[in-house]
């Protein structure tokens, strides 16, 4: 065996070995991506008041678990938060609003939202600029439904004003 065929040797072993770990690493993170969608449908069931639980706290887990999973998948943050934020704001609505008078607009923001986190988990690729426009456009949206109706909420609502300071307030800077 000359020199030539034993370098060729070790370096297609090498490269194979680099090959096989960036493959299992894409594989891990589509799994990943996976328990994103999951975590967007319990974020979905938890998202409405409902008497039989009249605590926020499972929307709150459901938001968490989604948060870890979309950061595992690397999933943008910003949209996810977004959500997130828009998704525990539903459920004080639908506490404080039992009729659900004020659903219309807001409902269509929230339901564009959880669209959005879901087309980022199929995207191959920098996500990051889409998603943060996208974002940008939702939570203009989402203001603008709560200028109209639903103030009260916007103001008692902790996880929109954190995403509001963290969002807004560096909108000049680039965030993911």
């Amino acid at each position: 065996m000359d020199l030539a065929s034993l370098l060729s040797g070790i370096g297609s072993l090498g490269v194979g070995t680099l090959l096989g770990h960036w493959l299992s690493g894409r594989r891990s993170r589509q799994d990943a991506r996976v328990d994103v969608i999951s975590a967007v449908a319990e974020v979905e069931r938890a998202r409405w008041y409902s008497t039989s639980v009249d605590t926020i706290d499972p929307v709150r887990a459901a938001v968490s678990e989604l948060e870890a999973a979309a950061l595992r998948g690397n999933i943008p943050r910003k949209p996810v938060m977004l959500y997130g934020a828009l998704a525990i704001a539903s459920w004080r609505i639908s506490e404080k609003d039992s009729n659900h008078q004020l659903w219309d607009d807001w409902a269509d923001v929230v339901t564009d939202a959880r669209d959005l986190v879901k087309t980022l988990v199929w995207q191959d690729g920098p996500r990051t600029n889409d998603g943060q426009r996208a974002s940008d456009v939702l939570y203009d949206r989402a203001r603008a439904v709560t200028r109209r109706s639903v103030t009260a909420v916007w103001s008692d609502s902790s996880d929109l004003r954190a995403f509001e300071q963290t969002y807004r307030a560096g909108k000049a800077t680039s965030v993911s």
